[in-house]
């Protein structure tokens, strides 16, 4: 038995660290930005290492992470202003 049948749920909204490495990351309009490679614990919300194209520092914010789907393997974000410039 895996990791995920032992595992409770974590709630509405919620999902484990494990569940998300290495799903796609696209934008609201589509546009793909690579795939979670590596998570950042800080004091507010997680920090999402994403790496495509290029590699970016993507918050796990409710105000930026759109929705998580983890059957299809993709997280749909919103980025903050400036965020793919940096």
């Amino acid at each position: 038995m895996g990791g995920a049948e032992r595992t409770p749920d974590p709630g509405p909204d919620a999902v484990y660290t494990f569940q998300i490495m290495g799903l796609r990351v696209v934008l609201e309009d589509g546009r793909e930005l690579g795939v979670v490679a590596d998570v950042l614990r800080t004091g507010a919300h997680p920090v999402w290492i994403v790496r495509g194209a290029r590699e970016l520092m993507i918050p796990a914010a409710p105000t930026v992470v759109k929705h998580v789907d983890l059957a299809a393997g993709v997280i749909t974000v919103a980025l903050p202003a400036g965020l793919e410039e940096l």
